[in-house]
Parts: C-alpha cells; structure tokens; sequence
C-alpha cells in the first residue's frame, strides 16, 4: 500500500461546514421526495394492489353438504414491493440527514478559520471531492 493512505488534506472548517450543510440539505430533500412516493405507494397497493378471488371454505365432513367459498385478498406483491423500497428510502435519506446535522452542529461551534486536517474518506464524505451526494436516490 502506498503512502496514500497516510495524506491527510487541510480544509477550513468553514469549507467544512458548507459541505455539510449541502449533503444534509441533499438528504432532507430527497426524504421529502420519498416521503411523497409513500403516498403515492400505498395509493397504488389500496386501489390496484388488492384482488379477491374465491377460495374454498374448509369445513368439517359431517358439515359438507356442498363446497363453500369466500372471497380470499390477494396482494399485488410488486406495489408491497415498491411500498417497502419507497419507506426503506424515506429512512436511508433520514439516517443521513440527521447524521450530516450532527456534523453541522458540531462544524458551527468551531473557529471558521480552523485548520483540519481530512483524510481521503473524509473528503469524499463531506463531497469536498466535487463529487455530488447520491442524486437519484
């Protein structure tokens, strides 16, 4: 392994701070965003993810004069399928927002002209690489 691995980068904390504020105001976007597709999701599985169909009655032998049968929901598996990414989503987007505010909050109680010293994770965590957050998630 190269010495890589051991550079860390200076960046103000000001720096800093702006790109946290963007990563969490990317996150809280796109959990807004989300959070709208769960409406639209659950919609979806109310009026088009339920069918009835006719199922057999289980009845005892001395009861059975003739075959019974009632109507038996059958879910749509792909709109519970998209119900549950859309709020797996909402929550990945949250996780990350409330972890980059804590960031935030923690970046604004310091010296905006303070030197710190980032290494590569670092940089591409707060997007300091130029990098966009994830954008169609």
């Amino acid at each position: 392994m190269g010495k890589r691995t051991e550079w860390t980068f200076s960046y103000t904390a000001a720096r800093v701070l702006e790109a946290a504020e963007k990563r969490r105001a990317h996150h809280v976007a796109r959990g807004k965003h989300w959070a709208e597709r769960v409406e639209v999701a659950k919609t979806e599985l109310k009026t088009d993810g339920i069918d009835w169909r006719d199922a057999v009655i289980r009845q005892p032998d001395s009861a059975r004069t003739s075959t019974a049968y009632a109507a038996q929901p059958v879910f749509d598996s792909t709109k519970l399928q998209a119900l549950n990414e859309v709020h797996e989503r909402v929550q990945h987007h949250q996780k990350h927002a409330d972890n980059y505010a804590v960031w935030v909050n923690v970046l604004r109680t310091s010296a905006r002209d303070r030197e710190l010293e980032l290494d590569f994770d670092d940089i591409v965590f707060f997007g300091l690489d130029g990098t966009k957050a994830e954008s169609a998630e």
